[in-house]
């Protein structure tokens, strides 16, 4: 294993990663190809094993990025943002790694608000951020929700993640977010994982995919989520997007009390 290689799985162990290949049909990560590259990571705050006085020494953040930390007043909103930055930049260090790309330390990974509705990244290397198409090659995605932060990195296809604590939803909010079929759709889905299913259910997981998929979009909260519609067909899940109809690969997993949606373009 490299020495960048090695660096990385220092890091998440040190912080407790919880990881998965997602969107694979390949059984052993050997196996799977620069293209089909695509990988979650889950930190829960309660067991991050940092303190958040040491937030702020950690040599993972740029100095613009350090300045933003330092501007927010509630230390649990510092750990929040500050642990959504490292789990993207290990999202996008491990996908340059499986390009032959690999940077020496996190703090070469700078991840800014870009014009449209989700963050973007740029390489602090001279030579690497000569590379102009790695931004169009790697794609990640951030969520929280409470005490759990997520991410999820790809190479070559558009991806997003969206983590939700089951809630309630009113018929009149339903009415907005919801497509006809979306329910049954998603109840044979639940069906066939195993799934507990009752109404609160069907109906967090089914908003935690359409805003996963927002973000994949790039659209954000701004997309009409009646466009986007939930499929469940030859055993496998999918968002589509009525507006093009670009179908995107769907999973959603239970980690503690809550429902971590990933959503990845199909090829």
């Amino acid at each position: 294993m490299s020495d960048s290689l090695t660096y990385i799985e220092n890091l998440k162990r040190k912080f407790h990663v919880d990881e998965d290949f997602v969107f694979s049909d390949q059984t052993s990560p050997k196996n799977i190809t620069p293209n089909d590259f695509c990988k979650r990571y889950l930190i829960d705050l309660n067991d991050s094993g940092i303190k958040l006085p040491d937030l702020i020494n950690q040599a993972f953040l740029t100095v613009e990025e350090q300045n933003i930390l330092e501007k927010f007043s509630e230390p649990y909103r510092q750990k929040e943002w500050f642990f959504g930055r490292f789990l993207a930049k290990v999202a996008i260090f491990e996908c340059l790694a499986r390009l032959n790309l690999e940077l020496c330390d996190l703090v070469r990974i700078e991840i800014y608000k870009h014009t449209s509705k989700k963050p973007n990244f740029t390489i602090l290397d001279p030579i690497l951020s000569a590379m102009k198409s790695l931004p169009e090659t790697t794609y990640f995605s951030i969520s929280h929700k409470k005490n759990l932060i997520g991410s999820i990195g790809s190479l070559s296809l558009p991806v997003g993640i969206d983590i939700e604590a089951l809630r309630h939803f009113s018929p009149t909010f339903s009415k907005k977010i919801f497509q006809p079929s979306d329910l049954d759709e998603y109840r044979s889905f639940l069906e066939a994982s195993g799934y507990d299913i009752n109404e609160d259910y069907l109906k967090t997981g089914i908003w935690c995919l359409k805003e996963a998929t927002s973000k994949a979009i790039g659209l954000g909260l701004s997309i009409n989520f009646k466009d986007l519609g939930i499929k469940y067909e030859n055993g496998k899940l999918f968002v589509i997007y009525d507006k093009n109809h670009h179908k995107y690969s769907a999973d959603l997993i239970k980690k503690d009390s809550f429902l971590v949606g990933m959503v990845r373009k199909t090829k």
